[in-house]
């Protein structure tokens, strides 16, 4: 599939408009009445629509990326072979969608680089149960947070800015985004993330974190749950080590690395997620990076540094 060094998220995700979601895409239905759910389609309107009621100005236009195709042909089509099938009896939809929108004129500097603020959401079908009628629940996720400009990083810290939604209808989520909007701080935000660029850790430490990092990936039950807040892959660590000596913005060195600049390669490594995966990952880098400056303002110990 396409992937772009530049996007957000590149593992197994395409680029698409929101004009092709809404013309091309089918609408999957419950079962049991036939009933469409919430289309990916609506979900990113009423977003840019609640965003515009907030006096937030200077929008992007949505950038969206897909995964997981879902194909199907028409009843007319069903005995033709493959290499005979049109385009026009061609039915698809992508079980999952993340998207978001740039709010171009809010922006800081962290660490020297600019990030701007994003909203943005996530509609992975693969975590509803079709099995239901129109009461059935869906999933979605919504979430606010900056991206890191030199890099596209997203900044998605956990406190607050990411909303695990289960509704039935447009009004409900429509009401969430509106809540999660009004509640988030920006200024707030901002300050937490440049906190992180005044703690350093040294080259040992920073080689203690990535085998407690390993150890939990394949650690015991019990472990994997006392710190199920942060959930870490091996190619997340890998891809975290390989940049801490060749990343040019965020690389260490002999001496360490700061945390700023930490927090990015664990950013950065959570791009190759699925989409249902990535917000979560993304967010819980956040909540890693924090515990370390807690243990190291000696205000708890660390279970990546003890």
């Amino acid at each position: 599939m396409e992937q772009s060094n530049n996007a957000y998220i590149i593992g197994n995700t395409i680029s698409s408009s929101l004009e092709e979601v809404k013309t091309k895409h089918i609408i999957p239905v419950f079962t049991k009445d036939n009933s469409a759910l919430i289309s990916q389609a609506a979900f990113i309107e009423i977003m840019s629509e609640e965003i515009t009621k907030m006096g937030y100005n200077s929008i992007s236009s949505p950038d969206i990326r897909l995964s997981h195709p879902i194909k199907g042909r028409i009843p007319e089509a069903c005995h033709k072979s493959k290499e005979e099938l049109l385009p026009s009896e061609e039915t698809f939809f992508y079980e999952r969608m993340i998207f978001l929108y740039r709010i171009s004129d809010i922006t800081a500097s962290v660490g020297g680089q600019t990030l701007s603020l994003v909203i943005g959401g996530v509609k992975a079908y693969n975590q509803d149960n079709f099995n239901k009628d129109y009461r059935g629940m869906q999933h979605f996720k919504i979430f606010m947070g900056f991206q890191v400009k030199v890099c596209s990083n997203l900044c998605i810290w956990s406190d607050g800015s990411v909303v695990d939604l289960k509704v039935n209808d447009l009004d409900t989520l429509r009401f969430h985004i509106a809540k999660m909007i009004t509640a988030f701080r920006a200024e707030h935000i901002v300050k937490q993330i440049q906190s992180i660029q005044d703690y350093s850790i040294t080259e040992n430490q920073f080689a203690h974190i990535v085998g407690r990092c390993r150890l939990l990936i394949h650690g015991n039950q019990k472990l994997a749950a006392d710190l199920s807040n942060v959930d870490i892959t091996d190619s997340q660590v890998n891809h975290v080590v390989k940049q801490y000596f060749t990343d040019q913005n965020f690389g260490g060195n002999s001496s360490g690395i700061d945390l700023w600049s930490l927090y990015n390669l664990f950013t950065d490594g959570s791009k190759n997620a699925y989409i249902d995966k990535f917000v979560g990952r993304n967010a819980h880098a956040s909540t890693l990076v924090q515990d370390v400056v807690d243990h190291l303002e000696n205000r708890k110990e660390s279970y990546f540094l003890n």
